[in-house]
């Protein structure tokens, strides 16, 4: 596969990451660079983690929001635009790391902000504004026990207290779901 799809044009930005280190198990970076990205053989100048061993998750957020800025040379005040986000579902509804009742849900001036409702540990996550602003958004969800809380977010109107799966809705993107068990 790897000489037939052109891996060299593929930039991997992380939708959100857990504050541990990149060698740290439950760390997003490591899984992804283990099963794919090694796997892989890809240019390190195409793989784009989450800082995560600054002096806080904030500062974090602030150098990876800086990196998207400039990679995406994005002007003041504006969001960058990605081609595709890969999103998961959480059995409580959250996608990325945006928390049911979590503050991060209502960051509309920063690209990444820190989340730290429903974990053990901060995390550092795109907001809705840039999630909003993909031109694709794929939605992963695997497992029966997901199956309610899907049918949930596709089939219930997004009001003030919606899911904050629901509250992904592309402005002029589309989103595919794919679900199983």
């Amino acid at each position: 596969m790897r000489g037939k799809f052109p891996w060299h044009a593929i930039h991997f930005f992380w939708g959100d990451e857990r504050w541990v280190a990149h060698e740290d198990p439950r760390s997003n970076y490591r899984m992804a660079k283990e099963s794919l990205l090694d796997p892989s053989h890809l240019d390190k100048k195409l793989v784009h983690p989450v800082p995560t061993r600054l002096e806080s998750p904030q500062a974090s957020a602030r150098a990876y929001e800086k990196e998207l800025s400039e990679f995406f040379k994005t002007p003041p005040a504006t969001f960058p635009v990605f081609d595709l986000i890969l999103l998961g579902l959480g059995e409580d509804g959250h996608t990325a790391s945006l928390f049911p009742g979590d503050p991060a849900l209502l960051e509309e001036k920063h690209a990444v902000t820190v989340s730290a409702a429903g974990t053990s540990e901060p995390r550092v996550t795109l907001t809705l504004p840039v999630l909003n602003l993909a031109r694709n958004i794929f939605f992963l969800v695997c497992g029966a026990n997901k199956r309610k809380v899907a049918a949930a977010v596709l089939e219930e109107s997004a009001g003030p207290l919606a899911l904050p799966a629901q509250r992904v809705r592309p402005v002029s993107g589309k989103i595919v779901w794919f679900i199983s068990d």
